[in-house]
């Protein structure tokens, strides 16, 4: 680390934190030893080079560099067992916001990002928010009543109310602008309420 000023400096000390390195535009991704142990890996210190394996198969080495140990991921990374490192393209693209898939790719190409091209399919957030909203054309106002009723069928979403049901269903007069609000178990009461509105 090259220290700006001698002040800089002696708050680190201070903190405790003397031998630090701060990279604040860094352009690789960092793995935790810790957390390859978890998964499984068995890391080997060997002089100033590293050794990863999984069930005795090697999956991975590296060397130090400046104290800090660099991994070949180019090398090993069609590896099945060192798949778990990489995250995967689906995850990439719900991180960046749902991007096109050329974004994410030029990203690896930059190598910003680190991870296995294997498209799971279409992305469902994408193709809802693709969906065109059909026009609703406006229409007359009525001058007498039950000329026009609007009306909404909908679900409580798996909340059922206390007697029971797990619908509702509206009706607005559009003339009076009377609006009934009717629970019912079924969809297919729909139109015996509906009677009983109009009666």
């Amino acid at each position: 680390m090259q220290r700006k000023d001698s002040s800089e400096a002696h708050i680190w000390q201070n903190s405790g934190l003397e031998w630090l390195l701060h990279v604040p535009f860094i352009r690789v991704n960092l793995i935790s030893v810790a957390l390859l142990g978890k998964v499984g890996v068995k890391v080997s210190f060997d002089s100033d080079k590293i050794v990863m394996t999984k069930n005795n198969v090697f999956v991975g080495k590296g060397y130090c560099d400046q104290g800090l140990l660099v991994l070949k991921i180019s090398k090993i990374i069609n590896e099945s067992s060192f798949t778990y490192i990489v995250d995967s393209y689906d995850m990439w693209h719900a991180r960046l916001g749902h991007v096109n898939s050329s974004y994410v790719m030029k990203l690896q190409w930059l190598w910003l990002i680190n991870m296995h091209y294997k498209q799971s399919g279409k992305c469902d957030i994408c193709v809802e928010s693709k969906i065109i909203k059909k026009i609703c054309y406006p229409v007359e106002r009525q001058s007498e009543l039950l000329g026009l009723i609007h009306s909404d069928l909908a679900d409580l979403k798996q909340t059922m109310s206390r007697g029971g049901k797990n619908y509702f269903i509206t009706f607005i007069d559009d003339y009076s602008r009377c609006t009934k609000v009717y629970f019912i178990k079924h969809k297919y009461e729909a139109f015996n309420v509906f009677l009983k509105y109009k009666a």
